[in-house]
């Protein structure tokens, strides 16, 4: 397995997700945006360019993260800190 499991809330913008047939897409916007949220809601909608997948519950999907899974910055609107 590429890539690191992780739940929708754990995901921030800036990570890469690895999908089943080997592509790799930029993740450009999380929604709702922050991981309270997400986690309140239940699901969490994965935005990249124009395509979009919804990761539901504690559903996991598999990442390269930003800046590596030990260090994960702040949430800010959606956003990373940077």
């Amino acid at each position: 397995m590429r890539g690191v499991p992780m739940s929708g809330p754990s995901l921030v913008v800036g990570d890469t997700l690895v999908m089943g047939d080997g592509r790799e897409l930029l993740i450009s916007k999380l929604i709702p945006a922050t991981s309270g949220d997400a986690i309140a809601l239940g699901r969490r909608e994965i935005v990249s360019g124009s395509w979009s997948m919804t990761v539901e519950g504690a559903e996991q999907v598999c990442v390269f993260p930003r800046h590596g899974v030990l260090y994960r910055p702040a949430e800010q609107d959606g956003r990373v800190a940077s």
